[in-house]
């Protein structure tokens, strides 16, 4: 990023690029503003949980409410002050299911950031 003249940024990542983003994101070096994690993988290959708990970004956890998945609860168990939004008829792939909503979610969490009115149990959004 630096070398491209980038010096802060916000991070948005989906599925399996989790585990990486939040690794990012806890680099001491690493200018992020905000993190969304849109259907986070529940394989996270290993990562240790207390280092996740580290995180001090904001972070927002977008799960569809037609995943069957368990992951969105691992996340939030793993992220414990991480804010939790479900995204009404979306699966495990809401980047490609609901691609409008979700860039739609995710500008207003980078734009507010703690501000962005969501629970930390749950939330609905565009039914």
């Amino acid at each position: 990023m630096a070398a491209l003249g980038i010096e802060r940024f916000d991070l948005i990542s989906e599925g399996a690029g989790a585990a990486a983003a939040v690794w990012l994101a806890l680099a001491p070096k690493a200018d992020i503003g905000s993190v969304v994690l849109a259907a986070p993988d529940s394989v996270l290959g290993g990562p240790p949980d207390e280092a996740f708990r580290e995180i001090k970004r904001p972070v927002l956890v977008l799960c569809g409410t037609n995943d069957q998945s368990d992951a969105g609860d691992l996340w939030r168990a793993l992220l414990p002050g991480c804010h939790f939004m479900f995204v009404y008829d979306a699966g495990p792939a809401i980047g490609a299911e609901r691609p409008e909503e979700l860039a739609f979610i995710a500008l207003e969490f980078f734009e507010r950031r703690d501000l962005f009115l969501v629970s930390r149990e749950s939330g609905v959004v565009f039914p």
